[in-house]
């Protein structure tokens, strides 16, 4: 697998979990009903016209497959020194970025979780748009404040390292431990794998302080994981 395709691959892995695994999200069984009715663009385009927000992400999961197809395809015949035809793949994807595009605004528009927290990877990795990491940790902080927790570890990623925010060892702090606290439930790999990080950089600016400086920042961040962790945990984890 070429490391285009694998890029590709991954990011429609996070499209599935974030849109299928969002506690801020819809219930599983609307998930579960709107994709009983939405297989193809043309059955979910209506219900996303009409404001039906899992249609519109269901509409952007279908195009970012169909996209990551036809950049495959781009990718494999400009090997093949097909010019002509790898063009016109590259068009067609980016038709679909388009589509992909239109329908995370409008779930925006409806303070959709999901929809913010695509759109700040979106533009932290200049995918689809122009890279922008203050669009990015703007979105992120939406997201983050609707206790999207992958959103909430990455926005105490751009506060550690400054990116499309002013760099903050107290608020990568904050957010890191709300995202800690909110990915207990969280099971898989990937999730042991972000914890891990996440523990890192808590000791490492933990390092950098004295016992005052940890205690004030563990209250900021105690009454942060109350306002943003706390209401969207499942009843038996508060």
């Amino acid at each position: 697998m070429s490391d285009y395709l694998m890029k590709n691959f991954f990011t429609i892995v996070l499209l599935l979990f974030c849109f299928m695994s969002s506690s801020a999200g819809a219930e599983d069984t609307a998930i579960a009903t709107i994709a009983k009715r939405c297989n193809i663009v043309e059955t979910c385009t209506p219900l996303a016209e009409s404001d039906d927000v899992e249609a519109q992400l269901r509409l952007v999961l279908i195009h970012t497959m169909k996209r990551s197809a036809f950049l495959f395809s781009e990718d494999k015949l400009s090997k093949q020194n097909l010019k002509e035809e790898a063009e016109e793949a590259r068009k067609n994807a980016d038709r679909h970025g388009a589509e992909i595009l239109k329908w995370l605004q409008m779930a925006e528009k409806q303070e959709d979780v999901r929809a913010f927290a695509q759109l700040g990877r979106l533009y932290a990795r200049g995918e689809i748009v122009a890279k922008d990491e203050r669009k990015a940790a703007d979105y992120y902080t939406k997201a983050a404040q609707a206790g999207d927790w992958l959103s909430q570890h990455q926005l105490g990623e751009f506060y550690y390292a400054g990116r499309g925010v002013e760099k903050s060892r107290l608020m990568a702090y904050v957010w890191l431990n709300c995202a800690l606290k909110r990915s207990a439930a969280q099971k898989g790999s990937g999730t042991i794998s972000k914890r891990e990080r996440i523990e890192y950089l808590l000791s490492a600016i933990s390092k950098e302080w004295d016992v005052v400086q940890i205690k004030e920042a563990q209250e900021l961040a105690n009454q942060y994981i109350l306002d943003f962790v706390a209401p969207f945990q499942p009843m038996e984890t508060k």
